[in-house]
């Protein structure tokens, strides 16, 4: 990844968009900031991980390979996003 949005371009484009849509209201403004910031993780994270090579597994002390330590945070990341966005049905 070249260059990361930051949290306020990611937040205008996702307003913009919901705009194009007509499904922007006011009181979506906070999840969308929480929205935007969770991505602007997800991209950091990201990159820091390509940078890296793209490691899946890493040695460790004792010799075996464990996960890599940049999806734990990733998979935080996507878990929150989850809890918060996903549409429950009653």
């Amino acid at each position: 990844m070249k260059k990361i949005p930051t949290k306020r371009t990611i937040y205008d484009y996702t307003i913009k968009q919901m705009k194009a849509l007509n499904v922007h209201n006011l009181a979506y403004n906070r999840l969308v900031d929480i929205y935007s910031g969770m991505i602007h993780q997800y991209y950091i994270l990201l990159s820091s991980w390509e940078d890296e090579g793209c490691p899946s597994t890493v040695e460790s002390a004792a010799g075996s390979l464990k996960k890599h330590p940049s999806f734990r945070p990733n998979g935080k990341v996507k878990k929150r996003y989850f809890e918060l966005f996903e549409p429950t049905y009653a």
